[in-house]
């Protein structure tokens, strides 16, 4: 079993887990590696996440909140790429507002 595990994995076919209180090479079996969907139109979490430049735990959060839209493919999101880039001009523009807007302290004492 060992050997042919190692010749998939040097196929790369599958990549080794370590079941726990064995040794990694007396007990080694293989998990297929997941291809990457790819879905014209749209993002996933993770493609999502670098585009934005935020964790792939965020852009959950952002979809449970209802402020992405997403398909979901069994238990998969897919976003749209046009929703995932006007999200990123909102941020955008809330930052570049944030830096013009006067501080906090100085707009209270000027009152």
């Amino acid at each position: 079993m060992a050997q042919q595990s190692w010749w998939l994995i040097s196929a790369g076919i599958g990549r080794p887990v370590e079941q726990k209180g064995t040794p990694m090479a007396t007990n080694l079996r293989v998990i297929p590696n997941r291809p990457a969907l790819r879905v014209p139109g749209y993002l996933s979490v993770r493609a999502a996440a670098e585009r934005l430049g935020i964790r792939e735990r965020s852009v959950h959060e952002l979809i449970e909140r209802r402020r992405l839209r997403s398909t979901r493919l069994g238990r998969l999101h897919f976003l749209p790429s046009s929703a995932v880039e006007s999200y990123h001009g909102e941020r955008r523009r809330r930052a570049r507002q944030r830096r013009q807007a006067p501080p906090r302290r100085a707009a209270r004492a000027a009152a």
